[in-house]
């Protein structure tokens, strides 16, 4: 799934998508990323161009690629 600039976008939306594998959100504004503990076959995580401050990615045991570049951590 790919979304870009969409500012004020939430990541609560995604919990339904407990199949997704990959994800990318770009330039959406994003400050933090603590909603995606439902996403358990996330592989790939793209999140570059937003604000970030705060990711909590704990429960996303088959993570194996993530891509923060041009953020706030």
């Amino acid at each position: 799934m790919e979304l870009h600039d969409l500012p004020g976008h939430s990541l609560t939306s995604l919990s339904a998508c407990v199949n997704l594998k990959h994800l990318t959100l770009t330039h959406c504004g994003l400050i933090a990323v603590d909603n995606l503990s439902h996403c358990k076959h996330l592989q790939c995580l793209n999140m570059q161009d937003n604000s970030i401050e705060y990711m909590d990615l704990q429960e996303l045991k088959s993570l194996y690629m993530v891509n923060v570049s041009h953020n706030k951590l």
